[in-house]
């Protein structure tokens, strides 16, 4: 039985001719002169040459254009010789003048250009692209935190049972959380236990004079109107601000109390509660 083929290649590289811009991928580059050989094959062994291409090309992109043999020799005589600055002193237009565009290359070109602009184009909506809380939650976590995972890490947190607990919280910095806020109120409860003490603070800033708001502030002319419309501070009802939605979930909780100040007002959960 034989065994035969062709189409397998050796490359064999005779070394650099000099520096140059290579007219496809327009980057500085060094030129390498290299001949290509297929052969055939028997078992698998290259045994006669079928073709050969005698080449230079461009060492970054690799593109460059087939040289006659007479053209070849004479630039693989050059790179034999012993002349040590060879390399400095070799024209580069001596090389570019072997590889200029084609039509079909400048085509190429073409494309690759249009589809580096919008991929750059994607990249960039990407990048610019307001994502809500939920997707930047779910971006930064490997897996769902559940109520069970997070009781366990605010114990290796060093949170124990029966000690009291002033949380100041963020909800989408801990990802993604199965039950959002109601599974980190409860694991924390769990944690705590009846002996311990949960306080979250329930700040109500708008209920302060609006010459000083700043995040954001309010027209000059606006101010009298808010002043003499703002209505009263309803313990039960105020919404909290700025604090996140965990201390605002906290406070509507059965058996969850509220202190009386209109700006800085903290809740606490009652014993039974837990």
């Amino acid at each position: 039985m034989f065994i035969f083929g062709w189409g397998f290649k050796t490359i064999k590289r005779y070394g650099v001719l000099g520096k140059g811009t290579c007219n496809v991928c327009n980057k500085d580059t060094r030129w390498q002169l290299i001949k290509i050989t297929t052969w055939f094959t028997l078992f698998f062994i290259p045994i006669i040459p079928t073709s050969i291409k005698r080449m230079v090309i461009c060492d970054i992109c690799n593109s460059g254009k087939e040289l006659d043999k007479a053209t070849f020799n004479k630039i693989k005589d050059g790179l034999n010789s012993n002349d040590s600055t060879r390399e400095k002193n070799y024209d580069p237009s001596e090389v570019t003048k072997y590889v200029s565009k084609t039509e079909t290359q400048m085509n190429y070109l073409k494309e690759m250009e249009e589809i580096r602009k919008e991929k750059e184009k994607k990249e960039k909506s990407e990048k610019n692209k307001v994502r809500t809380k939920e997707e930047l939650a779910i971006l930064k976590s490997e897996n769902p935190y559940t109520k069970e995972i997070l009781a366990n890490e605010f114990r290796k947190l060093g949170i124990k049972k029966g000690m009291t607990l002033l949380l100041h919280s963020s909800l989408s910095s801990i990802g993604w959380v199965c039950g959002k806020e109601l599974a980190v109120i409860d694991a924390l409860m769990d944690v705590l236990t009846e002996e311990g003490t949960l306080v979250m603070p329930a700040h109500s800033g708008e209920y302060s004079d609006p010459t000083y708001w700043g995040n954001p502030p309010v027209p000059k002319e606006w101010l009298q109107t808010i002043k003499d419309n703002m209505p009263a501070f309803d313990i039960n009802n105020s919404r909290t601000k700025g604090i996140g939605i965990i201390p605002e979930t906290f406070r509507n909780y059965n058996n969850v109390v509220r202190s009386n100040h209109p700006q800085v007002s903290f809740s606490r959960a009652l014993k039974k509660s837990y």
